[in-house]
């Protein structure tokens, strides 16, 4: 546990130095709540943001809807909160695309499981591959 949290706040020491150090701030802390809440391996998660290569398994699943949800991206029902999802997309957007063609391209992912729609919209934000 102790580890997880020495990862991340290195991570974190990381970030505050790009623009909007305390967005990073907040997303850190979330992504640390989301490891303890969601039970996952920090270091599979790590590995996950580091190459963007997502592995497909419900636990990573859960883990990115519980990002989405406390970073506002979407409400309980999964659905995507537009403002929130602006602000927060031109932080994360990984893509060749320009911001609003990857936003387009991200808003309509909705799917039946919750933890489905947060993982596969992470994954279209930050144009990461998933496992098979």
């Amino acid at each position: 546990m102790y580890g997880v949290i020495l990862i991340l706040s290195l991570v974190a020491c990381t970030l505050e130095h790009l623009p909007d150090p305390q967005f990073w701030h907040d997303f850190n802390r979330y992504a640390a709540e989301c490891v303890r809440e969601e039970h996952v391996d920090a270091n599979v998660v790590i590995n996950a943001w580091d190459e963007n290569h997502y592995p497909n398994k419900h636990i990573i699943k859960c883990y990115f809807k519980c990002i989405t949800l406390k970073l506002g991206l979407v409400n309980e029902n999964g659905e995507i909160i537009e403002e929130t999802f602006v602000k927060v997309s031109q932080k994360l957007i990984e893509t060749d695309d320009t911001p609003d063609e990857a936003r387009n391209k991200c808003r309509s992912i909705k799917e039946v499981d919750a933890c489905e729609t947060g993982f596969k919209l992470m994954a279209c934000i930050r144009n990461a591959t998933i496992d098979g």
